[in-house]
C-alpha cells in the first residue's frame, strides 16, 4: 500500500515535506506548496498529515470517564486557555485532550477533504513517541515528545528555556535525544543522528492507535475529489442535476396549463347545455342538477336521423358536428359520388332531415364540401 506523510519543515504549513512510502519502502520526498498537496497525491492510498505541535495544546486526560468528555476537559483547563472557548475546538481520547484553534483546524479539514485518499492527521510530536520522553531537533525548531502523549514544537532559540522548565518540573527528565540532519548542535552538542524515515516505518504500521483529527468537510468539490468521475460522468452528473432542478417547474407549468384547458373544456360544455350557466364551480353537483332539470322538463333530446346517409355513402363521410340548440348538424364529405349525392338531397325529407345549404363542389362526378342539415328536436 502506498502511504504519504507530510511535514511541514517549519512551525506554519504554507509549504510540506511529502515522502512517499510503498510497501515501509521510502520511494521519494518532496517539498510542495500545501494548496497544492492534492494534486502529489494518487488515488487508493493513505496520508498522515504531521500538524505542527506549536499548534496544538496537549493535555494529559483521562478520557473514559464521564459522559461528556469534552466538557469534563475544557472544565478542567479552562483557566489556562487565553483565547475564547468559541474559537476553539476541543479533541479528547482515552488518554490526552488538545486544544487547537478552530479556523486553524477547520482550514486544515477543508483543504484535505479534497485529497483522494484516505487522510489521518496528527499532532507531530506523536510521531517521536517511545518508551520514555523524547527530544528531537530539527533544522528550525525543537520537538519534545512525552511518554503520556503530550509535547509541543518550540524554535530553537527558545528550546532552552523550555527544556529548563521540565528540569526544573521533573527532577529525573533524562530524555531520549535525536537529531534529523546533524551528530552536533548548539544546545544538546554531541546527539545521536537518526532518519526520519525510521520514525515513518515505525508510525505507519501503530497510527491508528492515535486520535485522528481530521474530519470530512463536505461540499460539491470534495465530493467530486472522492469521486473520481470523468468527464464524462460528470457531464452526465451536471446533465442529471439539471434536470432534477428544473422539471419540478415544468411539471407544475404544466400542470397549470392543463388545468386552465379543463376549467374551459367543461365551461363550454355547461354553455352548451345551458345559457343560464355563468361559473363552474362543481361541476359534478352542477351537471346532475341540470340532467335533473332536463328530467323533470319531459324534454328530449332526439339524435338526428342521418343513418340513411351512412347507408347511401356512410364511407364518404368524414366528420359531423351536432348542435342540439339549434337542431342542426354539419356533415362533412370527402369525394362521394354525384349520383349518391343527389340520393341524398331527395330522400332527405322523407327521413324527418331538411337540408339547409349545401357548401360542396363537384370535380369529375366527385363532390366534396360540407352540407347542413336540419333534424327535429322535439
Amino acid at each position: 500500500m502506498i502511504t504519504y506523510l507530510a511535514h511541514s519543515p517549519i512551525t506554519s504549513i504554507e509549504h510540506v515535506v511529502l515522502y512517499k512510502y510503498e510497501n515501509d519502502v521510502l520511494i521519494l520526498s518532496e517539498t510542495v506548496k500545501f494548496e497544492d498537496l492534492a494534486t502529489h497525491i494518487t488515488g487508493q492510498s493513505q496520508l498522515i498529515f504531521f500538524l505542527p505541535s506549536s499548534n496544538v495544546s496537549s493535555y494529559s486526560f483521562d478520557g473514559e470517564n464521564g459522559n461528556n468528555p469534552e466538557a469534563v476537559f475544557i472544565s478542567g483547563i479552562e483557566d489556562s486557555i487565553v483565547e475564547d472557548v468559541s474559537n476553539i475546538s476541543v479533541k479528547t481520547s482515552a488518554t490526552n485532550g488538545l486544544v487547537i484553534n478552530k479556523s486553524l483546524i477547520d482550514t486544515l479539514n477543508k483543504e484535505l477533504s479534497h485529497i483522494r485518499a484516505d487522510v489521518y492527521m496528527y499532532p507531530e510530536h506523536l510521531l517521536f513517541k517511545g518508551s520514555k520522553d523524547t527530544i528531537v531537533v530539527n533544522d528550525s525548531h525543537v520537538i519534545f515528545s512525552h511518554l503520556d502523549g503530550t509535547g509541543t514544537s518550540i524554535d530553537k532559540e527558545y528550546a532552552n528555556d523550555y527544556l529548563s522548565i521540565l528540569n526544573e518540573s521533573y527532577s529525573n527528565y533524562s530524555p531520549d535525544i535525536y537529531s534529523l540532519n546533524s551528530t552536533t548542535d548548539s544546545l544538546f552538542k554531541d546527539i545521536e543522528l537518526k532518519d526520519i524515515s525510521i520514525f515513518h516505518r515505525d508510525f505507519i504500521n501503530n497510527h491508528d492507535n492515535n486520535l485522528n483529527l481530521f474530519k470530512f468537510k463536505y461540499s460539491f468539490t470534495s465530493i467530486l475529489s472522492k469521486s473520481s468521475f470523468t468527464k464524462f460522468q460528470l457531464g452526465l452528473l451536471a446533465a442529471c442535476l439539471l434536470i432534477l432542478f428544473i422539471s419540478p417547474s415544468i411539471i407544475i407549468s404544466n400542470t397549470k396549463s392543463n388545468t386552465l384547458l379543463y376549467k374551459d373544456a367543461t365551461s363550454d360544455i355547461f354553455k352548451s347545455l345551458s345559457t343560464k350557466i355563468t361559473r363552474v364551480v362543481e361541476p359534478r353537483s352542477q351537471i346532475d342538477a341540470l340532467l335533473g332539470k332536463g328530467i323533470e322538463g319531459g324534454n328530449e333530446i332526439k339524435i338526428p336521423n342521418i343513418d340513411f346517409i351512412y347507408r347511401l355513402g356512410g364511407k364518404f363521410v368524414s366528420n359531423i358536428q351536432i348542435n342540439f340548440v339549434t337542431s342542426t348538424a354539419k356533415i362533412s364529405i370527402d369525394s362521394m359520388p354525384s349520383m349518391q349525392m343527389s340520393l341524398i338531397s331527395n330522400m332527405g325529407e322523407s327521413f324527418g332531415i331538411e337540408i339547409l345549404e349545401q357548401d360542396t363542389s363537384d370535380l369529375n362526378g366527385l363532390v366534396s364540401g360540407v352540407i347542413t342539415i336540419k333534424f327535429s328536436n322535439a
